[in-house]
């Protein structure tokens, strides 16, 4: 008899992986970045890098722009690190 499957809904996540253009395996899934939430729309164009210092390393919708610790998306926003 074959046993049933349950589906459990959750909240859409967002997975952040640093690979070659065109990869499609690989290892290292440790250093992946998971966000609970998108990040798109609290993102920072990266032609406004160099506002972000000048306005305290505070992002227009309010996150602190860590130096150190920041991603880059596809789409050229600056995002907090997850």
């Amino acid at each position: 008899m074959f046993a049933q499957t349950k589906i459990r809904r959750i909240q859409t996540q967002y997975i952040a992986v640093l690979a070659l253009q065109g990869a499609t395996s690989g290892t290292g899934a440790e250093t992946w970045g998971l966000w609970k939430v998108d990040q798109g729309p609290i993102g920072v164009w990266l032609r406004f890098y160099q506002a972000l210092p000048k306005a305290g390393n505070i992002a227009p919708l309010g996150w602190r722009f860590d130096i150190d610790d920041w991603w880059l998306d596809e789409n050229g926003l600056i995002m907090k690190a997850p």
